[in-house]
């Protein structure tokens, strides 16, 4: 574009104020974008520990299954003749039913969390998608604000042209009135 090529030189408008509300518009959005992206990675991050953890305790649930079978097939061998090693072996028995109900309790509220994380990247993803689509528009507004702006100099440019033109021709007339009289 030539810039003042023929006129007064001010080629500014109105379109130049729409380009920089949306340039200021997806700065100002893209911070939030960034912080939305890290709250999805911790979000993520937790989410996996979490399934570790019931990973964990499921292992642990199985061990602890294993041990209590373990302890009930002893505990029918000596049930006849040993009556001491019977009661010892009923409160393991005991201790390990109550280590497996508090087990299950453990597993419980890491599901539960883990649930509770889940909705929260899934609202994460969400907000980070409706940005994603913000920024998405207003580059499209200013992709168009910009092709107006080029359109609307090139018009200005014309009737630039066009003025410059009718203006030496009525000069030409006029020279040639008073040079014809």
């Amino acid at each position: 574009m030539a810039d003042g090529a023929a006129g007064n030189g001010s080629d500014d408008c109105p379109d130049d104020n729409t380009e920089r509300i949306a340039k200021a518009v997806c700065e100002m959005l893209q911070p939030k974008l960034d912080y939305l992206s890290n709250r999805l990675d911790v979000l993520s991050y937790d989410r996996d520990n979490l399934m570790k953890q019931i990973q964990d305790k499921e292992g642990e649930i199985e061990r602890k299954k294993r041990e209590l079978l373990q302890v009930k097939a002893e505990r029918e061998k000596i049930e006849s003749s040993k009556e001491m090693a019977l009661r010892k072996k009923e409160r393991r028995i005991e201790e390990l039913e109550n280590e497996l109900k508090a087990l299950r309790g453990e597993l419980s509220e890491i599901q539960t969390k883990l649930q509770l994380k889940e909705n929260q990247l899934v609202a994460e993803r969400r907000k980070r998608e409706k940005e994603d689509d913000s920024i998405k528009y207003l580059e499209k507004e200013l992709e168009s604000a910009t092709n107006a702006k080029v359109d609307a100099h090139k018009q200005l440019n014309r009737a630039k042209v066009a003025y410059q033109q009718r203006k030496s021709k009525i000069n030409i007339e006029e020279y040639k009135r008073k040079n014809l009289k």
